[in-house]
């Protein structure tokens, strides 16, 4: 087990039946969106929390984070209006255009995402990951008014 100021982990499985992965735990900061639920000894967020987290951490540039959010979105039920609504709770920093820019930096990632592919203990199309994000981001750019021209200009 790793231990940092907010975040544990662990590896857990055997490497035969039940692959080894690295397991997170992440303390987190209000604003809680859902109560976590008590799964035998431990504490999980709902998927509305961790999308909306994943949301605001796209700019470390971690693969594991746009596959969450996009594993969300493809099948938990979400949106992803219904989580960039909460994440200027979280973050007052994320806006649409953020968000559309870290959608976009999807595709620097491609060679990590090949790499880890082998890690992963469910296969993922990564070229369906990066058009999802693609017309994610220019559906967000689409939502935000045009600027208003300041006095100076």
């Amino acid at each position: 087990m790793r231990r940092g100021d907010h975040l544990q982990y662990f590896l857990s499985g055997d490497g035969g039946a039940h692959p080894l992965v690295r397991v997170e735990f992440l303390f987190d900061t209000p604003e809680y969106f859902v109560a976590p639920q008590r799964r035998d000894e431990a504490f999980v967020d709902g998927l509305v929390a961790i999308g909306v987290n994943k949301l605001t951490v796209l700019g470390r540039q971690e693969p594991k984070d746009y596959v969450d959010v996009f594993e969300i979105v493809r099948t938990g039920g979400l949106s992803i209006d219904d989580l960039a609504s909460l994440a200027p709770h979280k973050d007052p920093g994320i806006t649409l255009l953020v968000l559309a820019d870290d959608f976009d930096r999807v595709v620097e990632l491609s060679n990590i995402a090949d790499f880890l592919s082998g890690y992963m203990v469910t296969a993922i199309d990564w070229g369906a990951l990066v058009r999802f994000y693609q017309r994610e981001a220019e559906r967000l750019r689409e939502l935000v008014p045009p600027r208003k021209p300041s006095r100076q200009e």
